[in-house]
């Protein structure tokens, strides 16, 4: 069908699903007991500081990915471990990539370009 065919990166479905992405974390944020829990001070600095990261993580992160994907791209592990070590890895690639940019900020020079903004 032509409708779910796009000469784009996305099509109607990849748009559904991030609507609908959207409005489920949107929704779960008005709940009491997260909003409570999301409203602590320490969790606003991190979800702010990642904000500001997220374009420079978004330009590093095929770094990380590259060089730990191929640290396990020798190993042979069964479904339930691939499915482990794919968390693993993208928390991993979450955390260090943010580090990252958050260090090239703190350094006057490089701050301009780190896309800490």
């Amino acid at each position: 069908n032509d409708i779910f065919i796009s000469l784009l990166d996305i099509g109607i479905v990849q748009v559904i699903q991030a609507s609908c992405a959207f409005i489920i974390i949107k929704e779960l944020y008005n709940l009491s007991s997260a909003k409570r829990i999301l409203e602590k001070d320490i969790i606003k600095k991190f979800i702010l500081s990642v904000s500001r990261a997220s374009y420079g993580m978004y330009l590093i992160q095929f770094l990380y990915r590259d060089y730990f994907g191929s640290m396990v791209s020798n190993l042979t592990l069964s479904g339930s471990e691939v499915f482990l070590c794919f968390i693993v890895i993208s928390i991993l690639v979450f955390l260090t990539s943010w580090i990252s940019i958050v260090i090239l900020g703190k350094i006057p020079v490089i701050k301009k370009f780190s896309g800490y903004a």
